[in-house]
């Protein structure tokens, strides 16, 4: 079995993708869900893709200022 530093680590990368996954995902499959509904083709998805684009850097500069923090 892995040791507990090991799964930690583990876990942390898994969450990790989790999060980046969801963070990219989420706006994107919205935007093609309002679209569709709407018929208003490409608007949302693109606003979805901003967004998800602007998600993904608030979360990488929270996770860097967590990483600079730890060392």
């Amino acid at each position: 079995m892995l040791k507990d530093k090991e799964l930690k680590k583990y876990l942390e990368y898994l969450t990790l993708g989790s999060e980046i996954a969801f963070t990219i995902g989420a706006p994107i499959l919205i935007g093609f869900w309002i679209d569709s509904k709407y018929d208003t083709s490409p608007w949302f998805i693109l606003g979805g893709v901003l967004m998800a684009m602007l998600m993904l850097v608030v979360m990488l500069i929270r996770l860097n200022r967590k990483l600079n923090k730890s060392e």
